[in-house]
């Protein structure tokens, strides 16, 4: 399913590929893509040509503050 958030704190308006595969299917990973238009699945990596954006995964007792939005970002502490 797709799920659509334009005011994630990373949205770019540009698609991008996340850094962890979420799930294999064979040989081959499955990667998080998210479209320009904020949209995010998971396909094969190098099916779609996008630019990589890592991504970072906390405890979750370590945002200490924000919402998560492009106004309001998460604060780690």
């Amino acid at each position: 399913s797709f799920i659509n958030n334009t005011d994630y704190y990373l949205y770019t308006g540009y698609r991008y590929w996340t850094m962890t595969p979420d799930g294999f299917a064979g040989s081959n990973a499955l990667v998080d893509s998210i479209l320009g238009d904020g949209y995010l699945f998971n396909n094969y990596v190098g099916y779609f040509i996008y630019c990589v954006r890592p991504v970072v995964s906390l405890k979750s007792d370590a945002i200490t503050g924000g919402s998560g939005t492009m106004i309001d970002p998460y604060v780690v502490g």
